[in-house]
């Protein structure tokens, strides 16, 4: 009417934006206000946040105060008189505005008002204004702009006289510019959906029956963050993604037809947009269209800064331009909402920024210009958090954008220690693989590009995806043998080594580091000497070769410090030798020496204040007093364990310590107590969703039903997590799961269940090369054959276990095979729980500090029989010689022909057999 749409946008389809009606929720409490402002670019939702507040206020306006469902306090702040839509996009002359404005809020005859000077005509609609409340909404108020500066003076002079003399009303405008005159006003500064948000509002403009997955979900969540969000865009995006998919499958369809790119949709997604045919690439263009030369050509060199810049910032990239000057050109982009200040920062509208860099070329001179920037503010070591090295980052960008990769190269290796130790892989790795695209075509540059590759290998190998780093590292061999390049060579041979370094693969593992080895020692490199060691250790570690693994370590250790700890990551790997090393004493049962070591390594970390080695070391101590049968001393170290854990949230190591307090309740038959520790413990787990502890105290769970005799509820839980071990490739706790589930099937005397179980666990550990699991398999395989009278066989099998601990050079562990071969036929109370006492057990809720008890093959070895007698060896060793002699008669004499010989020898070889036999079942 007039020039005058009086009527607001459709809400259909309304998308909330909470932080944005927050804000304008904030404005109209504040009684004072006169004027609030949404400035955003073409598309982004400014009329439909605004028509969102005046249908609200409208109904609530036109609502009885005693309406249940508008009587709150809470909406007091949007009660008004009467209200008013001025939808200006016409550009309609002030005098139309004013008299429509008029009309609507006072139904006044206005015969004579157009005769009026602009002057009276201001001063009679202010009159108006101030006598009650009233809503004025002008929206796209920008159309009366030429570059900030009012075309109509009419409008000029109202909104100045509003300023000063305004009251009781409050008007609302909405512009992709903001006047020079009210640019000290209240504006809210209007951005597009956050990611989820964009994703609900294009599934319901593609239709709610769209997300049929997980992925499809992302599918949406993806093309929300390429579009930032803007709301036009995305319905842009919906309108042509059905055009081209339909209306089944849409998402994988347009995925494999490659729609969901932003140049696509930029260029190619177009739809209706207040009458007029568009796409996103026009709307955008006729924000720039409205710039002055200088305004395009500051907007379009600064855009080369991909993270919010400063002011010194744009005065290096306009340096030519006098800084007042180039100040000033900025803030007129901030008011035509095509740059964001927040905060004392600046940055371009995201897909501004987008659409700037499709259309701008290189850039050369402002990257260079950026360079010069980053340079002066980058920061010395020592760095604490990514921040501190973000200049280096944005250097090696624009480094790169300039294709000076060797400078570029240079920048990332300055951090990428940094990078590592704080565990940014994600960065380290873009990076990386930047260079290697830029650098394997290059034949100038071959020492570079095989650090490229060796530091892929190393990421890819740390990130889990191993395949793909064996690919790395044999690249960098191949370049480095071609360029004879030792140093680099030795690198990749030990990255294959780490790669091997898995159940099954041990022998190649050992091979590759010790050819690594070897390079390292030739050329003198302390760094991949010690790293060579430390994985020659943990090889041997995993094979239960434990004196070779104590011996790699200490070798790793004294090389390392052959040349001092200078840097922080020194000093990490220091701490990560001696801990690995004190755990090899503890797994070789030499505990003293593991006390040492693990006392060591509490004072290292003390004093480079890493409470995370801390915690380890608490947790050694406590682990190796208990096995020590010195319980208050374990008590004492775990309570500071648990401590620490708390402290600097290691919810995982928590739920450890929890579980070991169920294990000493159980230890102690307190089995209810126990549970309940479980419980929590599992409660923490689920909750992290750690899979592997998840199953390691399912486990413990499970033999506390079993201590009960309730064997069924621990037959299921052993199966819950033997399923989760299984599915997470946690084969050692596969191994001692099957074992705990062969005991129980041993006290329900479901022997041959037992011994099927037992066996399965034997074949796990072979396959993973765990030699030390695998013995204790054959040590708890020696109840299921025994029990039911296979004597025999139980004596070879607890040979075999006794081998492997000979081999492995666990004294204390043979002793035990000792014993168990000199009884082979076990007593049928429980073996397994350790009956001893301990200090007070604090109650499970109360929060206090507890120990744990001693690793699982400890609990299941040293509660086997140890009642032996120094005649039982004797007479072990007299009866194998005696069946071997008389089993060689037999067949010497059965060759010969002696059949009746040879008979009657049998008979005596079985009449011994049943005699010792009887024996031993009478004891």
């Amino acid at each position: 009417m007039n020039g005058i749409i009086t009527n607001p946008p459709n809400l259909a389809q309304w998308q909330s934006r909470r932080e944005h009606e927050s804000f304008i929720h904030k404005k109209f409490h504040n009684r004072q206000l006169r004027i609030i402002g949404v400035q955003g670019i073409g598309g982004i939702g400014k009329s439909w946040l605004a028509a969102y507040f005046y249908t609200a206020i409208k109904k609530i306006s036109q609502t009885n105060n005693s309406s249940e469902q508008f009587s709150q306090e809470k909406y007091a702040h949007l009660r008004f008189h009467n209200q008013l839509w001025a939808d200006v996009r016409q550009a309609p002359e002030f005098s139309i505005f004013a008299e429509q404005v008029l009309k609507t809020l006072t139904n006044e005859s206005l015969e004579e008002f157009l005769e009026l000077s602009i002057i009276e005509q201001v001063d009679k609609l202010i009159s108006c204004l101030n006598q009650y409340r009233y809503l004025i909404v002008v929206d796209n108020l920008e159309v009366f702009l030429d570059n900030q500066a009012w075309k109509d003076d009419g409008y000029r002079q109202f909104f100045s006289c509003w300023k000063e003399q305004g009251k009781n009303s409050v008007i609302l405008l909405t512009s992709q510019e903001i006047p020079t005159s009210l640019q000290y006003e209240d504006w809210l500064a209007l951005k597009g959906f956050p990611k989820i948000d964009g994703a609900s509002f294009l599934s319901l403009r593609l239709g709610n029956s769209i997300i049929k997955s997980e992925a499809d979900q992302s599918a949406l969540e993806t093309i929300s963050e390429l579009l930032d969000g803007h709301p036009l865009a995305l319905r842009l995006a919906a309108s042509y993604i059905r055009l081209y998919c339909g209306n089944d499958n849409i998402l994988t369809r347009a995925k494999q037809a490659g729609l969901i790119t932003f140049p696509k949709i930029l260029k190619e997604a177009s739809d209706e947009h207040r009458g007029q045919q568009t796409c996103l690439e026009r709307v955008l263009e006729c924000h720039l269209e409205k710039l002055t030369q200088e305004c395009r050509s500051s907007l379009v060199s600064l855009n080369v800064y991909r993270l919010p810049f400063s002011g010194d910032a744009v005065k290096e990239i306009t340096s030519e331009t006098k800084p007042i000057q180039a100040l000033k050109v900025l803030e007129a982009l901030v008011q035509r909402s095509l740059i964001i200040k927040e905060q004392g920062f600046y940055h371009i509208q995201p897909s501004i920024q987008r659409y700037l860099k499709s259309i701008s070329g290189i850039q050369l001179t402002d990257h260079q210009a950026a360079i010069r920037y980053y340079n002066k503010k980058l920061n010395p070591e020592p760095w604490s958090d990514i921040e501190d090295i973000r200049a280096n980052l944005e250097l090696f960008y624009h480094q790169y954008e300039v294709e000076n990769y060797l400078d570029a190269f240079s920048t990332v290796e300055n951090i990428v220690n940094f990078l590592d130790l704080r565990g940014y892989t994600v960065q380290a790795f873009n990076m990386y693989e930047a260079l290697l695209e830029a650098l394997r075509n290059n034949g100038s540059y071959q020492k570079e590009l095989c650090t490229v590759w060796n530091r892929l290998g190393s990421i890819l190998h740390d990130v889990a995806q191993a395949e793909s780093s064996v690919y790395c590292y044999n690249q960098a061999i191949k370049i480095s043998r071609i360029i004879r390049e030792r140093q680099h060579e030795a690198l990749a041979v030990k990255g294959l080594g780490d790669y091997y370094n898995k159940p099954g693969s041990f022998d190649q593992a050992i091979s590759h580091y010790q050819y690594s080895l070897k390079i390292a020692e030739e050329l003198g490199d302390r760094y991949i000497e010690v790293d060579t060691l430390s994985g020659l250790g943990h090889a041997y570690f995993e094979r239960g070769q434990y004196n070779e693994s104590i011996d790699a370590y200490e070798r790793a250790l004294k090389r390392h410090r052959s040349a001092g700890i200078k840097t922080q990551k020194d000093r990490k790997t220091e701490l990560s030798i001696v801990i690995a090393l004190g755990v090899s004493y503890k797994w070789q049962h030499e505990y003293e020496q593991a006390i040492r070591v693990h006392q060591e390594l509490l004072l290292l970390a003390i004093t480079a204040g890493n409470k995370r080695y801390q915690y380890d070391a608490l947790f050694g101590l406590g682990f190796i007093k208990l096995v020590q049968e010195k319980y208050t001393d374990a008590i004492d170290f775990y309570n500071k364990a648990l401590e620490l854990a708390k402290d600097i949230g290691l919810q995982r190591q928590e739920a450890m310590v929890v579980t070991d307090l169920g294990r000493i309740c159980q230890a102690c038959n307190k089995y209810q107590e126990a549970i309940q520790y479980y419980k929590q413990a599992l409660e923490i787990l689920y909750k992290i969703n750690d899979r592997k502890g998840l199953s390691w105290t399912l486990m413990h769970h499970a033999n506390a039903y079993r201590s009960l005799k309730e064997y069924k509820d621990a037959i299921i839980l052993y199966n819950q997590a033997l399923d989760i071990a299984y599915e997470s490739t946690q084969l050692r706790n596969v191994i001692w799961i099957l074992c705990d589930l062969g005991i129980t099937y041993d006290f329900m005397q479901q022997f041959e269940e037992a011994k099927r179980v037992y066996q399965q666990a034997i074949e796990v550990a072979k396959q993973t090369e765990y030699k030390h699991h695998e013995a204790m398999s054959y040590l708890l395989q020696t109840i299921s054959l025994a029990k039911p009278g296979d004597g025999f066989n139980a004596l070879l099998t607890i040979q075999k276990a006794k081998d492997l601990f000979q081999e492995m050079g666990i004294k204390d562990e043979e002793k035990h095979c000792d014993s168990v071969s000199s009884q082979y036929v076990f007593q049928h109370s429980d073996p397994l729980v350790p009956q001893f006492r301990i200090p007070s057990i604090p109650d499970p809720k109360s929060g206090s500090r507890k120990s744990s008890l001693r690793d699982i093959e400890q609990s299941t070895i040293n509660s086997l029989s140890e009642n032996s007698n120094s005649t039982s060896d004797v007479l072990l060793s007299f009866s194998i010689a005696f069946y071997m002699l008389i089993s060689l008669f037999i067949v010497a004499n059965f060759i010969q022909g002696h059949i009746i010989l040879a008979t009657t020898l049998l008979f005596v070889a079985l009449f011994f057999y049943l005699w010792q036999r009887s024996s031993k079942l009478r004891t």
